[in-house]
């Protein structure tokens, strides 16, 4: 850690915690509900005063929460040290070498089986801890191959 929590409001901090959680790319909650039960819970709760009114898209409070909850989410990022993470996700690599350098006589379905067997590896295991982007997205390219029975042919190095 860079800097320590411990000068923010803990609530702002966990709701930003949260929300990061929500953004799951396979199960995304949407920030309007984490806005709704927040406003809530903090109303119930923290103030120990009932809500006067649900909280509608529209209303300055609202506004104000969302906009609140994002730079409390990049104020986090910022404090754990995230801001500088470049990530390179080998599905992106897959379609990148689709898009590039196709393959003469190799169809879209390659890429297309390709991409999915990525999502997969990336999703199911742990190879993306163990083994660089650009290796995970040859494996996946040579697997999509065997799967398709596309005949792959052998590069010397030398």
């Amino acid at each position: 850690m860079l800097r320590s929590f411990r000068q923010y409001d803990p609530i702002r901090i966990a709701m930003a915690s949260i929300y990061f959680a929500c953004k799951y790319e396979d199960h995304p909650l949407p920030k309007d509900h984490l806005i709704q039960v927040s406003y809530l819970l903090i109303n119930n709760y923290v103030k120990k005063q009932q809500p006067s009114h649900k909280l509608n898209k529209d209303d300055k409070e609202y506004i104000e929460y969302c906009d609140r909850l994002i730079m409390d989410e990049n104020l986090m990022i910022q404090l754990l040290g995230f801001d500088n993470l470049r990530v390179t996700h080998f599905q992106v690599l897959v379609v990148e070498s689709y898009s590039r350098n196709p393959i003469p006589g190799v169809s879209y379905d390659l890429y297309t089986a390709a991409y999915q067997i990525a999502s997969e590896l990336n999703r199911l295991t742990t190879l993306c801890l163990e083994y660089t982007a650009p290796f995970l997205a040859a494996v996946s390219i040579y697997l999509a191959a065997c799967y398709k029975t596309i005949p792959v042919r052998k590069f010397n190095l030398d």
